[in-house]
């Protein structure tokens, strides 16, 4: 499936906002790739929207994987009784998590860069709680 991508002048129609300065894009990208820089973004930034907008989605992101990961580690330990499963769902986390963490790289690139991009149902819920 394609991506639609825009570049930094163009606004987006679903009300993303575009970086004021050069800072927002570091502070956007550090977003994604520190949880604890996320959440600090987010506090103080306040007239920062673009930062503040991809601190928002890094943190509902981060929050999303945290869940799925601890349902994963608990399917993953209740299938120690069965070996098959076991040996199935242990490199599944290995895959999940370092899948996890490229994505989020990922997206620090495209925060870094100014190039507009959405994270199905993550950037709906960020533009919501932006208003």
């Amino acid at each position: 499936m394609a991506e639609k991508t825009k570049t930094i002048p163009e606004q987006a129609a679903g009300g993303i906002p575009k970086p004021a300065q050069k800072d927002s894009l570091a502070l956007a990208a550090l977003s994604y790739i520190f949880p604890l820089a996320a959440l600090l973004v987010f506090i103080l930034s306040k007239e920062d929207k673009y930062a503040r907008f991809h601190a928002l989605q890094a943190l509902i992101l981060d929050i999303a994987f945290y869940v799925a990961w601890m349902a994963l580690i608990i399917i993953t330990m209740i299938s120690i009784v069965t070996i098959v499963c076991y040996f199935i769902l242990v490199p599944l986390l290995f895959v999940f998590f370092f899948g996890f963490l490229a994505y989020k790289f990922y997206c620090a690139w495209r925060a870094f860069k100014g190039t507009e991009f959405e994270i199905p149902r993550v950037t709906k819920i960020a533009l919501e709680h932006m208003q």
